[in-house]
């Protein structure tokens, strides 16, 4: 099935290797499709330039009092050393990351746009740059899946555009990056950072042969192992679900039905260094979601239980 599709894709994308007016047609529809790739992309602004901000923005750009720990206890040690509670102790790097942007970008802005107007239009930037990073990453999987050559990636891109809605059609559904800026910083960029986590796992599932990621390579996967667990609420529960199903299905696959040498020579396909990575991960996770029971924002949730205890509650 894989194959059908991967020829199929390519057949309507060739190589331009043909007769000149084959040529000229198949240029004119790349051209086609990259215009309705950059018309899409265009209108994405200027629906993300229309969109109101949120209100715990300026809270988090001046910062205000209540979330002052957490930009000097990057990793929550205030929370556990003083036995204290404070806003958002596990989610440093985002406030970090918007305290910095939008403090600076719209002062960069502001030499082309009125001072209102820049922040405005530093939020819309960030989130179409979400929208193009969380498009980009997607395409490389599905043409990493697909054993695709890069020249058919489009037809992929074109496919898979519509379904980022940003206003209109079931936007507050299907809005992969949320209009309001918080919201985009605390999920949809962890969803890009985790997707180039572990996209060298997914190609040494995909592809049978050593994957090299070389000392830039490990240093960075170290650094978004160290980074992710402390971007909010998203991270941790992925990557803790995900890992558990992991080793269920390996160990399924190495006890239950003796392939044992293809779950090793999987693990001896990406460096020591990356599934040491992955381990750091795992555990900053665990601790992430420890140090999030300190946060004073999540003070009236529901456990666990009681969550499952209302369930049926829908029912009736």
């Amino acid at each position: 099935m894989k194959r059908r599709v991967s020829r199929y894709i390519i057949s309507i994308l060739p190589f331009y290797e043909e007769a000149p007016s084959y040529m000229l047609r198949t240029k004119a529809l790349y051209a086609l499709l990259i215009l309705l790739l950059s018309l899409d992309l265009g209108y994405t602004f200027l629906q993300q330039y229309a969109s109101p901000l949120d209100g715990d923005l300026a809270a988090i750009a001046v910062p205000a009092e209540h979330y002052e720990a957490v930009m000097i206890s990057p990793f929550g040690w205030r929370a556990i050393r003083e036995d204290t509670a404070y806003a958002a102790p596990n989610r440093f790097f985002i406030h970090w990351g918007m305290y910095h942007y939008f403090r600076n970008a719209p002062l960069l802005l502001q030499r082309v746009a009125a001072p209102i107007d820049s922040v405005y239009l530093s939020a819309a930037i960030l989130k179409t740059a979400f929208h193009i990073a969380l498009l980009g990453l997607l395409v490389l999987y599905i043409g990493t899946f697909l054993s695709l050559p890069m020249r058919s990636w489009l037809l992929p891109a074109i496919l898979v555009a519509p379904l980022f809605q940003s206003a209109g059609y079931y936007a507050n559904l299907m809005a992969v990056v949320e209009g309001a800026p918080t919201y985009a910083c605390f999920y949809a960029l962890p969803a890009i950072l985790l997707l180039l986590y572990y996209y060298p796992a997914y190609l040494a599932l995909i592809r049978e042969g050593p994957i090299r990621l070389g000392w830039g390579g490990l240093l960075g996967t170290f650094a978004l192992a160290v980074a992710l667990p402390f971007t909010g609420p998203l991270v941790p529960g992925i990557v803790l679900v995900l890992s558990l199903l992991l080793v269920l299905e390996w160990s399924r696959r190495f006890f239950v039905k003796r392939e044992k040498e293809a779950v090793v020579r999987f693990f001896r396909q990406l460096p020591a260094g990356y599934w040491a990575s992955m381990g750091v991960l795992n555990l900053l996770c665990l601790y992430s979601l420890y140090v999030g029971t300190f946060n004073i924002e999540q003070n009236d949730a529901l456990g666990l239980l009681a969550r499952y205890a209302k369930m049926p509650e829908g029912l009736m």
